[in-house]
């Protein structure tokens, strides 16, 4: 069970970091991906809220260069910033 259940949580993991830094979107009401903006950088580990207005702020994790120091955020209209 517990072998399952960290499967489970791998592919789950797995698939957020493709959503996140592949840049897709899902479109809720045809229930399809869609293509979006790309980070600023790529990143792994990193903290992310959903704030009252929507958008969504992605801060901290691993970059290609170490530690990332910085903040992203996805803005409604499919964009980063």
């Amino acid at each position: 069970m517990k072998r399952a259940l960290k499967l489970v949580c791998l592919l789950a993991a797995v698939l957020c970091a493709v959503v996140l830094l592949k840049g897709y979107v899902l479109q809720v009401a045809s229930g399809t991906w869609a293509p979006t903006a790309s980070m600023a950088q790529a990143r792994s580990g990193a903290s992310a809220v959903l704030l009252q207005t929507g958008a969504i702020l992605i801060t901290g994790g691993d970059g290609a260069s170490g530690l990332l120091a910085d903040a992203e955020l996805f803005s409604t209209d499919g964009t980063f910033s």
